[in-house]
């Protein structure tokens, strides 16, 4: 059975009853930090029941039921403020792993708001020990050139070097300019860059290898694996297999006794067959490939929360984020 797309069920609202989607899995979220901003507002959504999802495109409000939900993915750079709240996903049942962003340009001034980079290693380390290393991902995305300072590899490797043994994975991806006119002009407002000066941040095909082959050497030595995100080029000659964020096999890995959750990752179901497991294997998995992303990412379909424009951070690579002159 394929994927047809989230269950649709009634919920009542303040403008009546509405029909909702309600995804077995949340991505919270690709578009802003909600553990490091808006933890609180989460808890409050799941103890209401639903939530407003604005259309990026349209700007229309649309309902979200949050009663089918079994797995969260977090994505973050500080989550720091939401360790406080994991009990309440703990007691709802809910499982979830964290995508951990964590990067070294203090230097250069890319991510102006975040807590230092110390601070940054300790709570990465503090939330591992917490939850286990399979569920805190590293993200060090994305690889920027930094002429005047330590390499990007150099900068890698210091931070492997203190969280060894804290993650089990290492996630990257290199700047996209091209692909993202926003990023051009948060470069060029933010920093004054021009066309031809941010090029200049940008690995050439050579150095994209010369990058991985460091990074291989890395994480072999730290005992961690090593996945790209869907970079779209050159990435034959990286030997790297194109990573998933939102992963099927990890998410089943961490939540095995979930019968509903794991139907939806052999077949598609999102019904469950009330919540039984099917008695026989299907043949074949279903594919889950979220065809909304890019064409290299292998993330399974999730259903993302956040909302553009809304992450504090100020990190001037980001593409969900528009960054006036100052």
């Amino acid at each position: 059975m394929a994927f047809k797309g989230w269950k649709q069920t009634p919920i009542l609202t303040a403008r009546g009853y509405e029909k909702a989607k309600a995804p077995l899995i949340l991505s919270a979220s690709r578009a802003t930090d909600i553990p490091a901003f808006y933890g609180r507002w989460l808890v409050a959504q799941f103890k209401r029941g639903y939530l407003w999802r604005k259309q990026p495109y349209t700007g229309k409000f649309y309902p979200i039921s949050l009663s089918e939900v079994t797995f969260i993915v977090f994505w973050t750079k500080d989550p720091a403020p939401f360790l406080k709240y994991l009990p309440f996903f703990d007691s709802l049942g809910i499982g979830y792993y964290f995508l951990f962003t964590l990067n070294d340009y203090e230097q250069e001034h890319f991510e102006p708001n975040l807590p230092s980079l110390v601070q940054r290693i300790d709570t990465f380390r503090k939330l591992a020990d917490s939850i286990g290393a399979e569920r805190v991902l590293w993200r060090f995305d994305p690889l920027i050139k930094t002429p005047g300072g330590a390499s990007v590899s150099e900068r890698v490797e210091a931070i492997a070097r203190q969280i060894q043994g804290h993650t089990d994975t290492l996630i990257f991806s290199f700047l996209q300019l091209q692909e993202y006119k926003k990023v051009q002009r948060n470069f060029a407002n933010r920093f004054g860059l021009t066309a031809t000066e941010q090029q200049k941040l940008i690995h050439t095909p050579q150095e994209q290898v010369e990058v991985v082959n460091e990074l291989k050497q890395i994480t072999a030595k730290y005992t961690m694996q090593l996945a790209s995100c869907a970079d779209p080029a050159y990435i034959d000659a990286w030997a790297v297999q194109p990573g998933a964020c939102i992963d099927g096999e990890r998410i089943g890995h961490l939540a095995p006794e979930n019968l509903k959750l794991q139907r939806f990752l052999e077949t598609g179901d999102v019904g469950g067959m009330n919540g039984l497991l099917f008695t026989h294997a299907p043949e074949k998995k279903a594919n889950l490939k979220d065809r909304n992303q890019r064409k290299l990412c292998r993330c399974i379909y999730s259903q993302d929360i956040g909302r553009y424009n809304t992450c504090k951070h100020g990190c001037v690579y980001c593409y969900a984020c528009r960054y006036s002159k100052e």
